[in-house]
């Protein structure tokens, strides 16, 4: 049916064994600006998928995998007797971004973004922290000597602790790398030093408890998440940025708005998600429908040489977040208002406004980021493409659209906002137009 391969990797298994199955069907959903989505149905229970499987789904280019993440939910059970099969529900690895909560943390004016969401150990970013944080799970040992254990990380019974990399945060903003102990015994431990036994891990500190200090183990949490090296490196923050009690996710999409930033997930060919971000992540070209890196389609008889598409159709976008005429956001003491006002006076039409507040945002980011919402979600409207998989076309490209039936006949720019693989049917679904009949 399908010329994708889909991997799967159990849980529970120190040496888990990869193996591969071709689903009855399947739907890939790639939105721009949130999480990669697979559902699929299989009816052969051996060998069994397990939840928390890893799945990968790869296809026309074995470097970018169509699809890296997890198995969050099956049902129901294979029906033998109704040929019924089994209904499975997976997130790409970027969602594990919101199930992790880090420790507070003020970040600093003149801070850079690569440094705040980076992902090596030295830096105590977004991306190292989801990855490694240890678990919020330790025992006092000895009080006295500020030793610390920590259950199920020992040598036996631990596949997350084998040859452990240990940091342990100086309080101040800076990872600082743990040594290992020179035998088994606690007592023996200095100062900034670990050992293991069978069952558990010590850690000496310098005074403060690892469960609010903080400590790392180098992929603990394993979430297959990496910072892209593409990233714009010379972002720096505006204004501090106070962290509130939410997860990674919501603080990565509030860092990266402040600033005026875009952000994807982007698939890597070791199996890892990478983190990009920019002031546009966007392929395609957008000034020359004729040049070699531009994405142009069709609608058949049209005659300009461009992919022929199977269908198109228009679609309302999603009323919760798309279609506003006024976008405000209040901080500390400014109220931003970015909204496309004469639209709304001139045309006697029913107005729409979205008020967010938040109160750990300066006011600068307070501007930034509803210039950001503005931009990403005014629009009420898309155009919908069916047409044969290309592989290159990602969330957030540019891509052009000739459609030759009237009254809708014409050229269309605009974004991908979304991509979804369906059975080897690729459907795009294009917003923020530039052109034609817009309004």
């Amino acid at each position: 049916m399908t010329g994708l391969t889909f991997t799967i990797t159990n849980p529970y298994t120190d040496t888990p064994a990869p193996f591969t199955i071709t689903p009855k069907s399947y739907k890939i959903t790639s939105p721009f600006l949130d999480h990669q989505r697979l559902e699929f149905t299989q009816f052969k229970k051996t060998p069994r998928i397990l939840k928390r499987a890893k799945i990968e789904v790869t296809g026309q280019d074995a470097n970018v995998p169509n699809f890296l993440g997890w198995v969050v939910q099956r049902n129901p059970q294979p029906n033998p007797v109704s040929n019924e099969p089994q209904k499975y529900l997976c997130y790409g690895f970027s969602k594990d971004l919101e199930w992790r909560f880090p420790f507070l943390k003020t970040y600093t004016a003149g801070q850079y973004l690569f440094q705040i969401l980076a992902d090596n150990p030295e830096s105590q970013g977004l991306i190292f922290r989801a990855n490694s944080l240890a678990p919020d799970a330790w025992n006092v040992f000895d009080a006295g000597l500020h030793i610390y254990s920590l259950d199920y990380a020992g040598l036996v019974n631990a596949a997350r602790f084998v040859s452990p990399d240990v940091w342990l945060s100086n309080g101040i903003g800076i990872n600082e790398q743990c040594t290992h102990g020179t035998d088994y015994d606690p007592y023996s431990l200095g100062v900034k030093e670990w050992c293991q036994d069978d069952t558990e891990l010590y850690l000496r500190t310098p005074g403060a408890d690892p469960a609010t200090y903080p400590c790392y183990v180098v992929d603990c949490k394993n979430a297959f998440l990496k910072r892209a090296t593409s990233v714009n490196l010379a972002v720096l923050l505006n204004e501090n940025v106070n962290q509130s009690q939410e997860s990674e996710y919501s603080l990565l999409k509030r860092i990266v708005r402040s600033v005026g930033q875009e952000y994807e997930f982007v698939n890597g060919s070791d199996g890892h998600q990478y983190l990009n971000w920019n002031i546009e992540c966007a392929r395609g070209n957008k000034y020359d429908p004729s040049a070699v890196d531009a994405f142009t389609f069709e609608e058949q008889g049209c005659g300009y040489g461009y992919n022929v598409i199977y269908d198109w159709a228009w679609a309302d976008a999603d009323p919760e977040t798309h279609g506003f005429d006024l976008i405000a956001l209040r901080g500390h003491s400014t109220v931003a208002i970015n909204v496309a006002l004469d639209n709304a006076f001139v045309y006697q039409r029913h107005w729409k406004e979205k008020v967010r507040r938040d109160m750990s945002m300066g006011d600068l980011q307070v501007v930034t980021e509803g210039e950001y919402l503005k931009n990403h979600y005014m629009r009420e409207e898309v155009l919908n493409i069916w047409a044969p998989e290309n592989h290159s076309i990602l969330p957030g490209d540019w891509t052009w659209v000739y459609l030759c039936s009237s009254p809708y006949d014409g050229e269309y720019l605009g974004r991908v906002v979304e991509k979804v693989l369906e059975d080897d049917v690729m459907k795009l679904s294009i917003g923020l137009f530039e052109g034609q009949n817009w309004w």
